[in-house]
């Protein structure tokens, strides 16, 4: 491929890292290509997924990305309609620069403020970035997550682990929960025995354990982030009047008639009536 172009404004410094920050340094830009990690989005799924960016400077972000390779737009097929935005080969290569600068961040969590935003996206991602190598399952394994804020495909192969964003095609497993409790897994506040036994879970093949999906991740546990889900999901079980914490999307929140406890952004909606197992 051609060599990417720089931006206007440069550090001009003959030195790889002042390079990148020419391209991914402005503020947004690296969680931008965070979101576009896990596939493509159109305009206005990444202004909801980015709380507080202006589409102004979203437009100048996805503007620059684009000159410097490091992502591009892709036309919709029929009968979809529109353009979404989706890395390049040039792009995923930040994917373990970005992963590790991660790893490093949630050393600082502690000082983070109390009102912080969420997204199951974001969750998903970590899961990646906390991936341990050194695990693996016995036979390929590939599992569906439906979070608060939608579907993700897992699949596991031996020690390697890729996620998307969307539904999982031919899943061996569906675990539906909330982001709350999958959080509490990963950071083993919540037990694998409560883990199986509160989350929705519908097996396509065989009796395999909700926590099978997440082995071989393991996040650092941060009171800040977990009291902060915590006060989500109560806060919205208590818009939706229902007086016990939702922990699954299915169960206790589909029978209170909310879907997404913790990060539905504006109350509750009903629960979606294909989604329960039956």
């Amino acid at each position: 491929m051609p060599a990417p172009s720089l931006p206007v404004r440069s550090y001009a410094q003959l030195c790889g890292i002042a390079t990148a920050l020419d391209v991914i340094g402005d503020r947004w830009t690296p969680l931008l290509v965070r979101d576009l990690m896990l596939g493509s989005l159109r305009f206005g799924d990444l202004v909801e997924g980015l709380p507080g960016i202006g589409t102004n400077t979203l437009t100048a972000r996805l503007k620059l990305l684009e000159e410097a390779g490091v992502l591009q737009r892709r036309l919709l097929d029929l009968p979809d309609r529109g353009t979404v935005y989706e890395l390049t080969d040039y792009g995923r290569e930040l994917e373990p620069i970005l992963m590790a600068l991660g790893r490093w961040g949630t050393k600082s969590m502690g000082r983070l403020p109390g009102d912080v935003s969420t997204r199951s996206r974001w969750l998903v991602a970590a899961m990646l970035a906390f991936h341990d190598e050194s695990r693996s399952v016995s036979r390929p394994m590939t599992w569906e997550l439906r979070l608060n804020d939608g579907e993700f495909g897992v699949r596991a192969d031996g020690n390697e682990l890729a996620i998307v964003a969307g539904p999982a095609t031919g899943a061996d497993l569906v675990v539906t929960t909330d982001d709350t409790s999958l959080h509490g897994l990963l950071t083993g506040q919540l037990s694998v025995s409560r883990a199986n036994a509160d989350a929705g879970r519908e097996a396509r093949r065989g009796r395999c354990s909700v926590a099978s999906a997440v082995v071989s991740v393991r996040l650092p546990g941060h009171r800040v982030a977990v009291r902060r889900l915590d006060d989500e999901c109560s806060g919205s079980v208590r818009r939706c009047g229902g007086g016990r914490r939702a922990e699954t999307a299915e169960g206790h929140g589909a029978r209170m008639g909310c879907a997404s406890p913790v990060y539905e952004q504006h109350g509750c909606r009903p629960a979606n009536p294909a989604r329960r197992s039956g």
